[in-house]
């Protein structure tokens, strides 16, 4: 049983080191608009407030009087090499006096590896007056993304809002990793962020590349066993 779990762990070990894309680290530049770079106009654009902020010293402005403004501020993510994992965008918007006829969110086109694209993902906030609101989306793509369009959209509305403190996460994806033999069996989970393309880089597996499934054996040698003992299967599961 202790040969099971020392092989799980190989096989994990393995998964961990094949990350090429940091997880739970924001993407975006100047998140909350303390810095001129990064944030980049949307058609008529938005302003640096420096008296209203949820965190540091300044947020984007963006105020319309009619429903034919475009206004926002939009970044861009190149993420190299592409990624296929789930995708968090997250930030904070208050508002005085919001009519949504439009968009009022935070909104992201995705561009993928093989030139289609995924448009309009979005976190939208609430309209009226309120003070700082958070919003979320969380998407997992059908294929490699390589570049993400994040907007902080106040589109054909009326009134005055406000962003900030907007980021962009990659989130982990679940391994399953299951050993079976004749001694029981052992099954371990790990979270990774998995790359469109891996190669492994731990000497325990030498397997080509973790994709939505590996089948083999796991380290080199293998575990000595009696003739008696049944072989040791082993499988990982990467999931979505």
């Amino acid at each position: 049983m202790r040969d099971i779990w020392l092989i799980a762990i190989c096989i994990l070990a393995s998964a961990l080191s094949a990350t090429a894309a940091e997880r739970g680290v924001n993407l975006l530049a100047s998140p909350g608009f303390e810095a001129d770079a990064g944030w980049e106009a949307y058609e008529s654009g938005f302003a640096i407030d420096a008296d209203v902020a949820r965190s540091g010293d300044r947020s984007a402005r963006c105020a319309s009087e009619d429903t034919n403004t475009l206004l926002g501020a939009v970044q861009t993510v190149t993420l190299s090499p592409p990624v296929r994992t789930p995708i968090r965008i997250t930030g904070y918007s208050r508002a005085e006096g919001v009519v949504v006829a439009g968009d009022y969110n935070i909104y992201v086109d995705v561009a993928y590896e093989d030139g289609t694209n995924l448009w309009g993902q979005r976190a939208k906030f609430s309209p009226g007056t309120h003070d700082w609101e958070r919003a979320e989306v969380v998407f997992t793509p059908e294929k490699p993304v390589a570049r993400l369009l994040v907007h902080t959209l106040f589109r054909r509305s009326l009134g005055t809002a406000w962003f900030d403190d907007i980021s962009v996460e990659l989130l982990p994806m679940a391994a399953d990793v299951s050993v079976a033999g004749g001694a029981g069996q052992a099954a371990a989970r790990a979270q990774l962020s998995m790359p469109a393309r891996t190669v492994s880089t731990s000497p325990c597996a030498r397997a080509p590349a973790l994709t939505s499934e590996l089948r083999g054996p796991a380290c080199s040698p293998a575990p000595r066993r009696s003739p008696s003992r049944p072989p040791t299967s082993i499988w990982a599961r990467v999931s979505p």
